[in-house]
């Protein structure tokens, strides 16, 4: 069991480091989760991720056909995430996807509305396809 927690959290880790360095030119900007903006706005939107799902989650942006990882959110935790305006594309809305870990499914969202300056919140809810988004315009976005 506690081996498997290492393998998970190795894994995590891993993708976190790679995705960072594809990250590392955007805005390092923290919204609170009381909506107090730490820095400027980011130039892309910022994605709240909220897991109340009992397993761990991988959650990927999907552009097209291909995901792309943002990384990984823990049972009961809320995680940030910016989304370059480069990833967001010209459509105005994304797509979302959870992978959970351990598990063979995976759950992706309808599309959302998203433009650079928005704070979109996506709540996995433990039954996923009862999760739910809202999106709002960031002060100064």
């Amino acid at each position: 069991m506690w081996h498997d927690r290492v393998v998970r959290l190795a894994g995590a880790a891993a993708l976190t480091l790679s995705t960072l360095s594809w990250w590392a030119c955007t805005s390092s900007s923290q919204l609170w989760a009381d909506g107090a903006q730490d820095g400027p706005a980011p130039r892309g939107a910022l994605l709240t991720v909220e897991n109340q799902h009992v397993q761990d989650m991988r959650v990927y942006l999907v552009r097209g056909s291909t995901p792309i990882a943002l990384g990984s959110v823990s049972t009961m935790e809320r995680r940030t995430f910016t989304i370059p305006t480069s990833v967001l594309g010209n459509s105005g809305s994304i797509r979302l996807m959870a992978d959970p870990l351990g598990s063979r499914g995976t759950f992706t969202s309808d599309f959302i509305p998203a433009n650079p300056g928005d704070h979109v919140r996506w709540t996995l809810a433990p039954s996923l396809a009862l999760s739910r988004f809202t999106v709002r315009r960031l002060v100064g976005g």
